[in-house]
């Protein structure tokens, strides 16, 4: 934005402080808290004034930053009275670095802006008065010019409050600090009004929980279990994004326990709905904050069958690579843990079998394991110790090589050479015979190698008569 701090002596100066503070519907707010922001937007807030528009900081920002979490890297909100099309004309003369407009038939112009600590993407809605209808997938999108109507039909009271960037206070209709400062979350309409407009709320008030350390009011959690399966109408794209926010933040916890509490899982991933929640958070929190390896964890051991496991990732529009994952794990789980301590041998055939996803298997054993112990199982102590010598173990091996180029000592074109083969079927066979050698007994000489591989073949073809 050219020139950030244009108009913050102007605004000042005319008048939207009040004894030293920002005025508020429902209390005063430390000057320093949005300072920055007034800063920073200050020419786009002059552009949108010589419009004779309003321009209000609105959502997340304004929540983190009466949390004190607002930082330079946080994308801003705005909201409007002007038009889309008056958005954009608007943005375009405040000289953005970038700026899109595929959101336009909803009301919202996307821009880049070089702030003071860098490039800052910003949005830009009009006011919005939108609501689902009965099994609707997607929301009538009508646009108002009253900032209270917009801030109603938001999700929730402590995203539900907005900065005026003209009068320089924060406008709080439904009390959103307030919620904040009790750690309650609740809706600025009924709970069931709001799950009405939106289904995804039910699912996104997990996030929230989870990521504020908030306490749903009785009212919202009530509506959510009357009106969970609503959220069939929700697309499985939308349900997805939600989940993946939800799974990576530091600590899901509280977000989980509120969609078992609720049944809300159970609408979506059924297969959790009947699994120990315990287990299943202590495998997600064992897991750095991936989507893959956290959803992984999540669904660790839900499926009867691969069968059951891919219906219901195609179900959630899961990519190919996400659904070969959860898979894979799966299937790992039929191997023998304790044979792989026991025999050099199977600890070769599982590293090969697990491949990059080794560790991620392993520490998944682990972590279950860990968390039927804390549940009182002591037979799960002896799965630990198991995980944690298997561990040692293939240190131990790779230290000596042993779990280095686990594939057939020779390739295909020196198997044709010594054989005397064109290329085929029994090439693949005795690929297969040496990579089964190698896994089974180690590294071997290659004098050792060619000589066995000789005596397959000539077994081969006495066989084949």
């Amino acid at each position: 934005m050219p020139d950030l701090r244009v108009l913050v002596g102007v605004s000042h100066a005319a008048g939207g402080r009040i004894d030293g503070t920002y005025a508020s519907y429902a209390l005063a707010v430390r000057d320093e808290l949005f300072d920055a922001l007034v800063a920073e937007t200050a020419s786009l807030t002059e552009e949108f004034t010589n419009a004779g528009k309003s321009l209000y900081l609105v959502g997340g920002i304004v929540r983190d930053t009466l949390l004190g979490r607002g930082g330079a890297e946080l994308d801003i909100d705005f909201t409007t009275n002007a038009e889309p099309d008056e958005i954009e004309s608007i943005v375009r003369r405040s000289s953005p670095t970038a700026l899109w407009t595929q959101g336009k038939r909803f009301g919202t112009i996307g821009a880049t802006f070089v702030g003071p600590n860098g490039p800052r993407a910003v949005e830009i809605t009009t006011h919005r008065a939108e609501q689902y209808h009965d099994g609707s997938r997607k929301p009538e999108v009508r646009f108002s010019t009253d900032i209270t109507l917009d801030l109603s039909r938001r999700d929730f009271t402590v995203n539900a409050m907005a900065f005026d960037l003209h009068g320089l206070r924060l406008l709080d209709p439904f009390g959103g600090e307030a919620d904040l400062r009790a750690r309650v979350l609740r809706t600025p309409l009924s709970p069931e009004i709001s799950f009405r407009d939106d289904p995804l709320r039910m699912l996104r008030a997990a996030r929230f929980i989870a990521a504020l350390g908030l306490i749903a009011d009785p009212l919202v959690t009530d509506a959510v279990i009357r009106h969970r399966e609503r959220m069939a109408i929700i697309s499985a794209e939308r349900i997805r994004g939600e989940l993946t926010k939800l799974l990576t933040l530091e600590d899901p916890s509280d977000g989980l326990r509120f969609l078992s509490n609720t049944g809300l899982v159970s609408t979506f991933l059924p297969e959790l709905a009947l699994g120990d929640l315990h287990r299943r958070t202590a495998r997600v929190l064992a897991m750095e904050p991936t989507w893959e390896r956290r959803f992984t964890a999540l669904l660790f051991g839900a499926f009867a069958s691969e069968a059951a496991a891919r219906s219901r990732l195609r179900a959630l529009k899961c990519s190919v690579d996400e659904e070969t994952l959860v898979v894979k794990i799966r299937r790992l789980g039929s191997i023998d843990l304790p044979d792989a301590v026991e025999h050099d041998s199977a600890a070769r055939r599982l590293v090969y079998r697990a491949g990059s996803e080794l560790d991620l298997f392993l520490s998944l054993q682990r972590a279950d394991a860990v968390a039927r112990m804390a549940a009182g199982d002591h037979d799960a102590d002896a799965v630990r110790s198991v995980v944690d010598a298997l561990r040692f173990k293939l240190k131990t091996l790779a230290k000596l090589g042993e779990l280095d180029d686990l594939g057939p000592p020779l390739n295909g074109e020196e198997v044709m050479d010594l054989l005397g083969l064109l290329p085929g079927r029994e090439v693949g066979e005795a690929l297969d015979m040496l990579r089964d050698l190698r896994l089974d007994e180690g590294q071997l000489p290659r004098p050792d190698v060619e000589r066995r591989l000789m005596e397959w073949f000539d077994r081969h073809l006495s066989e084949r008569g």
